[in-house]
């Protein structure tokens, strides 16, 4: 499995109780109460069957949206992109 779009983005993720927690992820958004962090890879069809699957590309088959994390969104004070 590799990034399908070069290195992903660096996010930094304060919670509430004050700790901060950095990851790489091409996106994210905010859905059924969690911000979930995405990375598009290029994967063959064993690796997808192990990974959590967000989306896939219709134009690139090997291509699929796999989740980095998903955190309860109530337990989040801020997100935003850290520097490289």
């Amino acid at each position: 499995m590799e990034f399908a779009t070069g290195v992903p983005s660096r996010w930094a993720v304060r919670f509430h109780s004050g700790e901060t927690i950095e990851l790489g992820a091409n996106s994210y958004t905010e859905a059924g109460g969690y911000l979930i962090f995405d990375v598009m890879v290029s994967a063959t069809a064993e690796e997808k069957d192990e990974i959590e699957r967000l989306w896939h590309v219709r134009y690139g088959p090997e291509w699929t949206g796999s989740i980095v994390a998903k955190i309860p969104a109530a337990a989040v004070a801020e997100v935003w992109t850290a520097e490289s």
